[in-house]
């Protein structure tokens, strides 16, 4: 009988670091990311405070052929979760935006999501699942500093709104969670904006809530998260 394990992409670092170490205290997990030395050094962090499997795969999860390889990856468990954690953020002026930035936060926040999230179904079709995307209250309305920001993370939540209507009635479940500000690494000095992070939510207390909110009820569910810090 396989084992169930719950995939986590940029689970090496920030939120999806956080998630990692909480679902690790009750099943097998698989974080993804494309860079190795993090993945090894959060590999060890998770695994201190756990007795269950933790995996790595190196992909970038916005080029179809990787998210395919790390499916066959996983075939020998069970697919029970997946949770698209991975993002990159770059912000400004909207008459300062090129056709590289586009790109770039297309794939890392859209392509991202739609890739991992359809080869999900494919992956729980048997055995149902759950499939989460962590995207932003940027989702939800527009920020004067985040134009192509935005326009990318309403397109995850408009692909995760269709995507609920096509698993209604089946043994799929699709989240998706909106936080506001978390103090982690994405706040980068080239990402265009320096806000004061110490007044963002921290990553640690926001993945023991989501944990929380999404470990199985058998008759309960919930499509929508919006979380803000006090």
């Amino acid at each position: 009988m396989k084992t169930e394990i719950t995939v986590i992409t940029g689970g090496n670092s920030g939120l999806g670091l956080e998630l990692s170490k909480c679902f690790a205290q009750t099943t097998n997990v698989c974080i993804v990311a494309r860079d190795e030395a993090k993945l090894s050094k959060a590999k060890t962090e998770i695994s201190e405070s756990s007795t269950k499997q933790v995996l790595t795969f190196k992909a970038d999860v916005s080029k179809e052929n990787q998210v395919k390889k790390l499916y066959e990856f996983l075939e020998s468990f069970t697919v029970k979760r997946v949770i698209n954690c991975a993002g990159f953020g770059k912000f400004g002026s909207p008459d300062n935006i090129n056709d590289e930035m586009v790109e770039s936060l297309i794939d890392s926040n859209l392509k991202s999501v739609i890739f991992m999230s359809s080869n999900a179904l494919i992956a729980m079709k048997d055995n149902g699942g759950q499939i989460v995307s962590v995207l932003s209250t940027a989702a939800l309305k527009g920020n004067p500093q985040e134009t192509l920001y935005c326009a990318v993370k309403w397109g995850a939540r408009g692909y995760n709104e269709a995507l609920k209507a096509a698993c209604k009635g089946t043994n799929i479940n699709v989240t998706t969670i909106c936080p506001g500000g978390i103090n982690t690494p994405f706040w980068k000095p080239d990402s265009g904006i320096s806000p004061n992070v110490s007044k963002f939510m921290n990553p640690q207390e926001l993945a023991v809530l989501i944990f929380d909110i999404l470990i199985e009820r058998k008759t309960l569910y919930c499509p929508d998260i919006i979380i803000e810090k006090l």
